[in-house]
């Protein structure tokens, strides 16, 4: 397995950075590119109910599109207090992620205690290939909703998601810290590592 260009399976430009920076490191001389840098427009299915199903077939609407080995992931945040919604329709939670954090505040407003605030989030990414080949991994990450956002960094519901370790939100984090804690770093490396295994054997 020869990888020298993959395609990301998404117009989102911190998606794609993030994706970026964690492929060069396994492939440095790799070439990595969206859809819409080399001209291409991809028709994503309906979302599916499962983040695996939903990094499944974005990743492979982007390879058959461009036909090259295709990179995509979907995340959620899972939330203890409300039966771990809104999970992976986390996206589906407002048109914006001011929107989205808003909704999920008021949606624990009446969780007034901290330690009753417990919130995951999870990721699942998907390599898929033109011949249909397709490998995934996963990543979670573990913390707690603040009651009001803090930081400027990232994106999502990063300004209300608190790592207790660290003592910061994820919005307040370095890329660097966030690329260790992450759960999209932890999805995207252990992909990698399993793409960069396969391809020395």
């Amino acid at each position: 397995m020869n990888l020298t260009k993959i395609i990301i399976a998404s117009e989102n430009k911190s998606k794609a950075e993030e994706l970026r920076k964690i492929s060069k490191r396994f492939f440095p001389n790799i070439e990595v590119l969206t859809p819409s840098e080399i001209k291409i427009k991809v028709n994503y299915p309906e979302e599916g109910l499962s983040y695996e199903e939903n990094a499944i077939t974005k990743a492979k609407a982007a390879a058959n599109a461009c036909g090259l080995p295709a990179v995509s992931d979907d995340s959620g945040i899972e939330v203890e207090a409300l039966g771990g919604a809104p999970g992976a329709l986390s996206a589906r939670y407002g048109a914006t992620d001011s929107e989205r954090n808003s909704r999920l505040l008021s949606d624990l407003s009446q969780i007034t205690e901290s330690q009753k605030r417990k919130a995951r989030y999870w990721c699942s990414a998907a390599i898929a290939f033109p011949n249909e080949e397709v490998i995934t991994a996963s990543g979670e990450w573990c913390g707690r909703i603040i009651f009001e956002p803090k930081g400027k960094n990232g994106f999502g519901f990063d300004p209300i998601f608190f790592d207790e370790e660290l003592g910061k939100t994820a919005a307040e984090l370095s890329e660097e810290e966030k690329s260790i804690r992450s759960h999209r770093g932890k999805a995207l490396n252990a992909l990698f590592e399993d793409v960069s295994r396969l391809s020395r054997s």
